[in-house]
């Protein structure tokens, strides 16, 4: 079938499934005459939905006449079909580089409507050859097409456009919000330095923090964030989160590690307690993780979020890196904040159980025994828990801990001594219990039964 008898079906036809089926069968050539690619443009305004979307999906397939196609499809912008417009612009996007110069002109039109749209759409798809139209735009009459020049030129990331986003910055007021942004999204020295000039120099806080927010985006020096932290004591409380976020995320994408001094580890007790879990992250980031007693009520809160990666976090610097006696006041601290039916214990010991192959000797000791020392004051279920948790990872101090109780004074500790070594298996400690089995005492008498147990 010809081409053109195909047009005159697609334009012409009543039935609404031949008009789709024509627009479909264009797909079977080659190339398109101009012709043929009009008439699938013209296809977009079609009553039915069906039909537009096989045009659509026909002048996708048209790559290699991008720029023909560009062209037909573009003029449909500058209808007031809402639906249209939108389909048209779909097209322009997805055929790419190639629709960004067909839309200069529009990007000129008289209507500031149909100019938003292109530049928008510029914004998108185009780069640096693009780039001098959208400056032009950022002198645009219209506020809204003045915004969207400035977002395009960020997102194609333009180091030429720096000096006229910043020279635009300081003469037009609408526009900082969205200078600030692209500036962010460009980044370089120039954006970097505009931006920490400015968070100095603005007394608005709005403007303040999405110069923070851009520097987390932009920042490529550690001396950002070296900066930021200058600034840091003597910032608003509203911004010392933020400003704290930064910092963090700027020393990630470095791999420079931060740690707040101790005159202002307080800000990162407030980031913990923040509502937004960026800031939070970024408060626990900056104890290090070389923790201090004070840092215990704020790690607690942050333990019992049950968060298991951060969790994870804490436990791992408390196992490698904390003193090991901060790690075992840790501990107690913990294990004293919780009832017998804790859940979140039981999830916590569940982490430190996954890690413990990575503490050091020292830590694994210290910990170990500050548990047993828990567990030998009372028996509850947490307790039962923990020697549970300390017979999993070193049977032999858990035996002597048994020992100990089996000679206590406390004829209470030495009964449930028995009931452990029964319950475990303790064979280790049978000698022990044989010798205790030639009382005649009760006591005797249930040494006799755990002996017959441990059969």
């Amino acid at each position: 079938m010809e081409q053109q008898d195909i047009i005159f079906r697609l334009l012409n036809s009543p039935v609404s499934e031949i008009r789709r089926e024509a627009a479909l069968t264009f797909r079977d050539f080659d190339s398109l005459e101009d012709v043929s690619i009009e008439s699938l443009a013209k296809g977009l305004h079609d009553t039915d939905r069906g039909v537009r979307d096989a045009c659509s999906m026909t002048l996708i397939t048209l790559q290699t006449q991008g720029v023909e196609v560009a062209s037909h499809v573009a003029r449909q912008i500058l209808t007031h079909d809402i639906e249209v417009r939108n389909l048209a612009g779909d097209i322009l996007i997805k055929l790419g580089e190639s629709s960004a110069s067909v839309l200069w002109d529009y990007a000129r039109d008289t209507d500031f409507d149909v100019r938003k749209f292109a530049v928008d759409i510029i914004g998108l798809i185009g780069t640096e050859a693009d780039v001098p139209i959208l400056i032009a735009a950022l002198q645009d009459a219209d506020a809204n097409v003045r915004v969207s020049a400035a977002e395009a030129l960020g997102n194609i990331g333009s180091l030429y456009a720096i000096l006229h986003l910043i020279e635009a910055y300081r003469t037009d007021d609408e526009m900082k919000l969205p200078i600030i942004d692209a500036l962010g999204k460009i980044g370089g020295d120039d954006a970097e330095n505009f931006l920490l000039e400015t968070l100095t120099s603005e007394d608005d806080m709005y403007l303040q923090t999405a110069c923070i927010d851009s520097l987390s985006l932009c920042g490529s020096q550690i001396g950002i964030s070296t900066r930021l932290g200058e600034l840091l004591p003597n910032a608003p409380s509203e911004l010392q989160g933020i400003i704290l976020k930064t910092m963090c995320a700027v020393s990630f994408r470095l791999e420079h590690p931060i740690e707040l001094q101790n005159n202002l580890r307080y800000i990162a007790y407030n980031a913990l307690n923040d509502e937004d879990p960026d800031i939070q992250a970024a408060g626990l980031i900056a104890l290090g993780s070389d923790y201090k007693p004070e840092d215990f009520g704020a790690l607690l809160t942050e333990i019992e979020r049950n968060n298991e990666s951060t969790q994870q976090h804490i436990l791992y610097n408390l196992i490698t890196s904390a003193n090991p006696n901060i790690a075992s006041r840790f501990v107690t601290e913990l294990l004293t904040r919780q009832d017998e039916a804790s859940v979140l214990l039981m999830g916590v010991f569940g982490i430190l159980r996954e890690i413990w192959g990575y503490a050091t000797e020292e830590h694994k000791a210290i910990i170990l025994n500050t548990l047993l020392q828990n567990f030998k004051q009372s028996d509850n279920n947490v307790n039962r828990f923990l020697f549970d948790f300390v017979i999993s990872l070193d049977r032999v101090l858990a035996a002597n801990t048994i020992e100990e109780l089996l000679i206590s004074e406390n004829e209470e500790d030495c009964f449930r001594a028995l009931d452990i070594i029964a319950a475990n298996g303790l064979l280790e400690l049978r000698d022990n219990v044989t010798l205790l089995s030639d009382e005649k005492t009760q006591f005797g008498l249930r040494a006799k039964e755990v002996l017959l147990e441990l059969r």
